[in-house]
């Protein structure tokens, strides 16, 4: 593997440097750093939950934003700017921008017509349409990207980079063979109602008699008073600021669950844009998948776990995998080589990024 240490690239993102939460995030700069000296700059703002009417509050946030990359203007630089604000900025400071999209705001949300998001949307389209180049995870978000920001018609140099993380040793899993307890159901990531239906599947924990529940991540203050106020209590655990740290939880757990309270769009393609389904995958551990998501078929076509319409369901499909768990444990493992090892990446994004698109 060829080490181009000469080339200097900076990421921009709205995570601090010390405290970056995604774990996907985490291993991409790691690998990046193979090929690269790679810097990441700290910009506050993500753009997504913006909705001002005020021009102003676009032209103020880009003086930060300036403050914020000084040190880096003028540097013979490759960026890579993680979503929509970041990259408008970014394209008024540097030549070499490259999009990195996780989330933008989409035509159902409450904010999609104010005038700071529609000035977003149109540097967007204005930017990419000269810069060209875009990650996004597949081609599902990518057309709803392209409908978003009213493209007509694109040529755009795209690379599709599902949310992945590097392989983890096999000897973990399967552990539920091993044990004679009760499986553990674990969730992880922003644990709360309007996200993720934490309360309701706490509610639904007192009902059931066959597995232990484990809620790990960001969890609000009022799902941890709800949880201490309930007969049946679940294990809590706050996630910790390291990388390593979600993968040391879930190599303990049986079976994940993930929920998606779908509000628009972007929640419901994650089938290769949920980090909390790569985290599980990746360990071999059968998924419940709960919310209206094409994850919730994509984990059911490749029978790595079990969908459900309704969370009464939630004891008769933790019985359902445990019946069969070693199958459904090897189909997870298998769907996460197939489609999320970063392995399978490394090798062409990163000389992708250093290519220099021709005037």
């Amino acid at each position: 593997m060829k080490n181009i240490q000469e080339k200097n690239i900076l990421v921009v993102g709205y995570e601090k440097k010390d405290k970056i939460r995604y774990p996907h995030l985490s291993y991409f700069l790691l690998e990046l750093r193979k090929y690269a000296n790679v810097e990441y700059c700290h910009y506050r703002e993500r753009g997504y939950f913006l909705d001002s009417d005020n021009d102003k509050a676009f032209f103020d946030l880009l003086d930060e934003f300036k403050d914020a990359v000084a040190d880096h203007v003028g540097q013979d630089v490759y960026v890579i700017a993680i979503d929509n604000l970041a990259y408008v900025f970014c394209c008024l400071l540097f030549e070499n921008v490259i999009l990195l999209s996780f989330d933008f705001v989409t035509e159902k949300e409450k904010n999609f017509h104010s005038v700071v998001q529609h000035q977003i949307r149109k540097n967007v389209k204005k930017y990419l349409n000269k810069k060209k180049k875009i990650i996004i995870q597949d081609t599902l978000r990518y057309e709803l990207f392209l409908r978003t920001h009213s493209f007509e018609v694109t040529e755009l140099d795209v690379f599709y980079l599902p949310v992945s993380l590097p392989a983890v040793k096999e000897h973990d899993f399967c552990m539920l063979k091993r044990k004679k307890t009760k499986p553990l159901v674990l969730q992880i990531g922003g644990i709360s109602e309007d996200r993720s239906a934490s309360q309701s599947i706490i509610d639904e924990y007192q009902k059931g008699l066959c597995y232990t529940l484990k809620l790990h991540g960001f969890i609000t203050e009022s799902v941890r008073l709800y949880s201490e106020n309930v007969r049946k209590k679940p294990v809590l655990s706050e996630l910790l600021d390291d990388e390593q740290s979600v993968h040391s939880v879930v190599e303990t757990c049986d079976i994940g669950i993930v929920c998606y309270n779908v509000s628009n769009e972007n929640f419901y393609l994650t089938a290769f844009a949920s980090g909390q389904a790569v985290e599980f995958l990746r360990c071999g551990k059968p998924l419940i998948v709960y919310g209206h998501t094409n994850l919730k078929k994509h984990i059911e076509n490749h029978r790595a776990g079990i969908g459900i319409e309704s969370l009464d369901d939630l004891e008769k499909c933790v019985e359902d995998i445990t019946k069969e768990y070693e199958k459904f444990s090897s189909n997870a493992l298998k769907l996460f080589k197939k489609y999320y090892d970063l392995a399978l990446y490394s090798d062409s994004i990163f000389p992708w990024v250093l290519k220099k698109e021709e005037a």
